[in-house]
């Protein structure tokens, strides 16, 4: 067996940029859908995704069937977890809020074998996604399994040097939501302040100075490539969740505020009762005339349709009794 199975570490040691996929939505299908659209890495996100221990396991299978690299940020603190997503299969973690070379240490130790760390030996799931005897992967985890740890405020800037020397820790990797909060003392979130960014240089420039890889998460491509400009060589792009937002939650004008079938064209020609409220009769200016959006039924939709098949229920389950004429005719 060759360490090409793990392919992060394998891109990252030949000095590739690497762009992971962010998914925090709990479905491993669409971690999957992800890593096919051609992202080398996906990150089910466990801090402050839905992703749970099944859903985990299931995702990490479905990145790595789909011939993309998983990787799984832990819940913050749980370091017992650590250890289980690995078993599970990932090539990486993300630990949060490594503040201190104690916070790296025990991060560390969960994550390494003997004798880098204390990592128990049971790595059943990832035996079988790379095909790999124990001996095997035992003898190659450590050199391939990569370590983030998340530098994310003022203690953890202050600790960054004795944080990057700590053995067994291979990234840091910077959250800009926390560190913004942090650095403010909990005024501001904005991710790309003046404040943040001057502290993403340091933490790159640091890493750099250490010999280990620098990575953050980014909101969008652009800040991605930015970063990437500025030497972060692994670089989430937060892309589930803004796929979901774009999809079904843009806000869209109700139909009634369109150019022919607006209220105000309506009251102008037909007077104040023409206001959709109050007219039985207001049209639907049609297809053509509203903007093509996939969003979720409207709530009146959604009413109409529940009192619909409530009725049908009714009807099935009992039949409407006959009147008491056609009762006494007979």
């Amino acid at each position: 067996m060759t360490s090409d199975r793990f392919s992060l570490a394998r891109r990252l040691r030949a000095g590739e940029t690497v762009h992971t996929g962010w998914c925090g939505l709990g479905a491993p299908i669409v971690a999957e859908l992800i890593a096919r659209a051609g992202f080398p890495a996906v990150t089910l996100d466990q801090q402050h995704g839905l992703y749970t221990m099944d859903s985990t396991a299931a995702g990490i299978a479905a990145v790595h069937m789909a011939g993309a690299a998983p990787m799984v940020r832990v819940p913050l603190g749980d370091f017992a977890v650590v250890s289980r997503v690995l078993d599970f299969g990932a090539e990486g973690v993300i630990a949060p809020m490594i503040n201190t070379a104690e916070d790296a240490r025990t991060f560390a130790a969960a994550a390494k074998y003997p004798p880098l760390g204390e990592r128990s030996s049971g790595p059943l799931r990832a035996l079988m996604l790379n095909n790999m005897e124990i001996a095997d992967y035992v003898a190659q985890a450590n050199e391939n399994i990569v370590t983030f740890a998340m530098i994310e405020t003022r203690k953890a800037l202050a600790n960054l040097d004795i944080i990057l020397a700590t053995p067994g820790i291979d990234a840091v990797f910077v959250g800009p939501s926390d560190l913004s909060l942090a650095l403010t003392d909990g005024k501001t979130l904005d991710p790309h302040s003046k404040e943040v960014d001057a502290a993403v240089g340091e933490i790159g420039a640091a890493a750099k100075k250490a010999g280990k890889v620098a990575g953050a998460y980014t909101a969008n491509a652009e800040r991605a490539n930015e970063l990437a400009a500025r030497g972060f060589r692994f670089l989430a792009v937060g892309l589930a969740a803004a796929m979901r937002a774009e999809a079904f939650v843009r806000p869209r004008a109700p139909w009634w505020a369109s150019a022919r079938g607006s209220v105000a064209n309506r009251t102008a020609v037909h007077g104040a009762s023409a206001h959709p409220t109050k007219s039985p009769r207001a049209r639907d200016p049609g297809p053509r005339e509203r903007p093509l959006r996939l969003q979720w039924p409207s709530a009146r939709s959604r009413d109409n349709r529940a009192r619909r098949a409530t009725r049908a229920c009714r009807r099935a389950i009992s039949p409407r009794p006959r009147s008491r004429r056609r009762a006494r005719d007979q």
